[in-house]
């Protein structure tokens, strides 16, 4: 009714089979039936509500899939919609404590990411920019655009640089179903690369993700959360403030990434304080000149 008042044809398509077909086969993503890649490439705007883990993975093969611009434009909506108490003046407050924060990046060199759960980490952004996922988007990205949950910040660290230790204790998306770790995963990072992963039985599926190919290991994306109303435990804590994950192997959607690889696994991190040229930009999962 809604798209029929605004003069828009809606097509409804149930891509169940689909979905299940990728959970119950191995490997990192299924490549989609060519039918549905023609019905999204002659569609003036996608919007896909489905599974969380099946639409992160959809995210990071938009630009590979589809030939997005003006005339195409790929959304997804997390499951929920409507149960969130979600109001304009939160979407609105997430996407200028978002603006503060990319300013506090900008001509950045050096990141420092510490945790009370043991993080200490060590990344360079030097002529890296942001790659916003913002609460109301624009269109034709080439990537799959979140809404409206989303305020994350992201970057593509310089590949051999990142070093020290990430203890991951939130949600962890190296397998099929996106979860909270049973127990902290601490990874060693040197030289760009995890050297070492320790920790619950989670840090088996770490390890098993990393070794896919030779790229999957290195850290290809810093991210940080900047909305108050994402939800832990589920895909949107990427995008919840005082989060930060990082992104492991595949970094071609981010500006200035070089790693290519068949996998992204993104790993997260709570309570996070940021230094950036050794002046604090988020404290103790607040972020400096908005929240204190």
């Amino acid at each position: 009714m809604a798209a029929a008042d605004l003069g828009v044809e809606a097509l409804f398509l149930d891509i169940t089979a689909t979905v299940d077909r990728w959970f119950e086969a191995p490997g990192f993503w299924m490549r989609p039936p060519q039918s549905l890649i023609d019905c999204v490439q002659a569609s003036n705007v996608s919007v896909f509500a489905v599974d969380e883990t099946w639409a992160f993975r959809l995210d990071h093969q938009v630009r590979h899939l589809f030939r997005t611009g003006p005339g195409c434009s790929v959304f997804k909506v997390d499951l929920g919609m409507g149960k969130w108490s979600l109001t304009r003046e939160d979407m609105e407050a997430a996407t200028e404590r978002g603006k503060v924060l990319m300013s506090s990046f900008e001509g950045a060199r050096l990141v420092h990411v510490t945790t009370p759960g043991g993080t200490d980490l060590h990344l360079s952004v030097e002529g890296r920019p942001c790659l916003p996922v913002i609460p109301i988007p624009g269109r034709g990205k080439p990537y799959g655009m979140s809404v409206p949950l989303w305020s994350e910040y992201n970057w593509a660290p310089i590949e051999e640089y990142t070093h020290g230790v990430a203890v991951i204790d939130g949600v962890t998306e190296a397998t099929k179903v996106i979860h909270e770790v049973d127990a902290p995963v601490r990874i060693e990072v040197s030289g760009g690369k995890a050297v070492d992963i320790a920790g619950g039985a989670d840090a088996d599926s770490f390890r098993e993700a990393m070794q896919t190919d030779d790229t999957a290991a290195f850290v290809g994306e810093l991210g940080l959360g900047a909305h108050h109303k994402a939800l832990a435990g589920t895909e949107t804590e990427k995008a919840m403030l005082g989060t930060c994950h990082l992104g492991f192997g595949d970094n071609g959607d981010y500006p200035g990434g070089l790693n290519r690889s068949a996998v992204h696994i993104d790993m997260l991190m709570r309570d996070v304080t940021v230094e950036v040229d050794g002046k604090v930009v988020i404290d103790a999962g607040r972020v400096v000149g908005y929240d204190i």
